[in-house]
């Protein structure tokens, strides 16, 4: 008996810790819920950087500023706050994660536009191989258009690329042209995970076949 839950134990370990390193999301702060804007901040989209709010954990500001918007904003896709990334002025951000080379990853967020704005606004996302340079991913996304704050039409974009390097830069940018009342373009929900390679699916379900077997012992 003492064996058979010790093998169970060892077992539920190994599977436990590879389902975790599979689904974990290498994105810091992609639902941009750091910093809180309290509930009570008026406006309820304050301005970053600014004194306030000078940064954005986990990102780096490249250029530009955006409005951080809390609860009282719109509805954001994933949980209270998301991100317009343009406030004043279009805004860029980046995040550098690390990677394993050959391994194949998803990247996925959820994009929308200001909805005061009538006309759909438009963002890029690339991802760079900080080593070479090498863009890996470059693409643009354009929002719904004619949304409304309770209703912000989020649309979900996903894309696999395999890293090249150690390490990505991964990059949002506005592209839209206040001059054509084009809506700033919202952000929520980034995020990067590892798809699992075969052998770690084989092992996935190799754990399951023998938490079933030591079941059965034990009876």
């Amino acid at each position: 008996m003492k064996n058979s839950v010790l093998e169970l134990m060892v077992v539920l370990s190994i599977v436990f810790t590879v389902a975790s390193q599979v689904q974990a999301n290498l994105v810091v702060n992609g639902s941009f819920e750091d910093p809180v804007v309290p509930t009570e901040e008026w406006p309820p989209d304050p301005l970053v950087p600014s004194d306030e709010y000078p940064s954005l954990p986990g990102w780096t500001i490249v250029s530009g500023n955006f409005n951080l918007c809390g609860i009282n904003s719109w509805a954001s896709a994933v949980g209270n706050q998301n991100l317009d990334l343009a406030g004043n002025t279009n805004g860029s951000l980046m995040q550098n994660i690390t990677t394993v080379v050959g391994q194949e990853y998803t990247l996925s967020f959820y994009y929308s536009d200001n909805p005061y704005m009538s006309v759909a606004g438009v963002a890029s996302v690339t991802v760079m191989d900080n080593s070479s340079e090498v863009l890996l991913v470059d693409e643009t996304v354009t929002g719904p258009g004619n949304n409304s704050p309770t209703d912000m039409e989020w649309k979900q974009f996903s894309i696999n690329f395999i890293a090249t390097s150690t390490s990505i830069s991964l990059t949002f940018t506005s592209l839209s042209n206040p001059d054509l009342n084009e809506a700033s373009p919202t952000l929520d929900g980034v995020v990067l995970e590892a798809v699992p390679e075969p052998v770690t699916l084989a092992l996935l379900a190799g754990g399951g076949v023998l938490i079933f077997a030591v079941k059965r012992r034990r009876r």
